[in-house]
């Protein structure tokens, strides 16, 4: 269960002390867009609104920047957020262009692995997209493991944090404010 001051709906960007080090997140996308020669590499969050781009690999075209949100009943993103935990190999060259975003049309293949909160919720997915047809189309998602992990371990963390600072701020045995949650409240 997560804490009650962790609230999966909202976006990550949208509160200024998460204590996530997101900088870590974008360079374990640059990371893997390296090794994959791919185009585009994002973590998506699921949020109230939709799919949230929360960090992205470099990209020229800025079409993924952090904070770009796709609607909430795209079957894509629905599809590789709720997939098995070893993640997803599509090539998209199958579908018609209009069954996907309009970021996507471009793209011959996605590589992705869901992404859950420490409660085994779903947090959203790490992508992975390439528009040109080489050999990475058949590669495995196998090598985004590690990246998935450190998310999840990131995000179990998070949840620890905001546990911690609720019973530091209450007393163990009444549950009310403690002399430090005074001064946090005031």
């Amino acid at each position: 269960m997560l804490p009650e001051s962790v609230k999966p709906g909202i976006s990550l960007l949208e509160n200024d002390n998460h204590g996530l080090n997101l900088v870590r997140w974008m360079h374990q996308c640059e990371l893997m867009k390296h090794y994959y020669q791919a185009d585009k590499v994002f973590v998506l969050q699921k949020i109230d609104a939709g799919y949230e781009v929360i960090v992205s690999a470099a990209d020229n075209s800025m079409q993924l920047a952090p904070g770009k949100i796709f609607d909430a009943d795209t079957s894509l993103l629905q599809r590789m957020a709720y997939s098995s935990p070893d993640g997803l190999n599509l090539d998209l060259t199958q579908g018609t262009a209009d069954e996907y975003p309009d970021e996507f049309r471009s793209i011959l293949c996605i590589l992705s692995r869901p992404v859950h909160w420490p409660d085994g919720s779903v947090f959203g997915c790490l992508c992975v997209l390439n528009a040109r047809a080489n050999e990475n189309q058949h590669v495995s998602p196998l090598m985004l493991e590690p990246f998935q992990i450190l998310l999840q371990q990131d995000l179990a963390l998070f949840c620890q944090n905001h546990r911690i600072e609720a019973l530091s701020m209450r007393d163990a045995n009444t549950g009310m404010l403690n002399h430090y949650g005074f001064i946090m409240m005031a």
